[in-house]
């Protein structure tokens, strides 16, 4: 089961999502980016620390943000604090992709630099 915990900071949306993002959890996650992207926020953090589980229907959804906020002129930030995710990100090649950082406030103070 995936939870997706929708917060406003600043000008960013920070989306703090626990569980599983699997096949089950992925929709439930994009169901969330979705109603963001609807929103025109310039930055999207999505806090994945208490993310237990990553397989590629999860994939699937970090990547859609990414290029959707990317056509719209927005960021992904992405939080990853668990050795097990970052090796799903570094194994499907895809960490090279996306800004990782440890903690959300690392992630919005990047944003920030970028954005100002």
């Amino acid at each position: 089961m995936l939870e997706v915990d929708a917060t406003r900071r600043d000008d960013h949306s920070v989306l703090a999502v626990a569980g599983e993002l699997d096949i089950l959890g992925a929709p439930v996650l994009q169901e969330a980016v979705d109603r963001v992207l609807q929103q025109s926020y310039p930055s999207l953090v999505l806090d994945l620390s208490a993310v237990r589980f990553l397989d590629s229907a999860g994939l699937r959804v970090l990547v859609y943000a990414h290029r959707t906020l990317n056509e719209q002129g927005g960021r992904l930030r992405i939080v990853c604090t668990t050795r097990r995710v970052r090796e799903v990100l570094r194994v499907s090649n895809l960490e090279h992709l996306f800004a990782v950082f440890g903690s959300v406030d690392e992630a919005l103070a990047a944003s920030a630099g970028a954005d100002g």
